[in-house]
């Protein structure tokens, strides 16, 4: 029973080898896109996402899987964000007037013009680099941490809480519960 089942979008029963193949499924008669774990439709980022269904294997991960990787991507989050944005930051300010650098002086040697150029060209052009090099290192951190942070603290705990509830619960006086599954999956 559990190789057969019924396309999401039409109804057309779809037969699939439960040998742990992949997960993302096509209807053949309406052309339906859908994860034969979930029975949802989906886009190519659903696996990618924390829903607990994986693109390969015979069932999603328990509920109790589910919430320890959110939780943990909650909380490592914003130690993997400063470790990128650490890591980022110096390579541009040290990179991109090395890198301009280099192609100056990649530029003037075909050329073949005089060294005094040559060299007064490069000496701009670092120069120049290094004063735009953290502007451009700010804007970039600026921006893409706060989509980091978006995603993490947005999309995560709604795709905790998103199709069938999250595992907290609100006990009467009791304060917050949450229910792990039985199965360690």
């Amino acid at each position: 029973a559990d190789d057969i089942k019924p396309c999401p979008r039409c109804g057309a029963y779809i037969i699939k080898m439960n040998d742990g193949s992949c997960n993302h499924m096509t209807c053949a008669v309406c052309g339906c896109e859908f994860c034969w774990l979930c029975m949802k439709e989906i886009s190519d980022l659903h696996y990618l996402s924390p829903s607990g269904c994986t693109f390969w294997g015979k069932k999603p991960w328990s509920r109790k899987k589910k919430i320890l990787w959110q939780l943990g991507t909650l909380i490592g989050a914003p130690v993997g964000i400063t470790l990128i944005a650490g890591i980022a930051v110096p390579a541009m300010v040290i990179g991109i007037p090395v890198y301009i650098g280099r192609k100056i002086h990649a530029h003037y040697d075909l050329k073949k013009s005089s060294r005094h150029k040559r060299n007064l060209a490069i000496t701009g052009g670092v120069a120049l680099s290094i004063i735009t090099a953290p502007v451009v290192a700010a804007v970039s951190v600026g921006i893409s941490v706060p989509i980091m942070l978006a995603y993490v603290y947005g999309v995560v705990p709604v795709s905790l809480c998103r199709g069938g509830g999250c595992g907290v619960s609100r006990g009467k006086g009791r304060g917050v519960r949450i229910d792990f599954d039985e199965d360690d999956g």
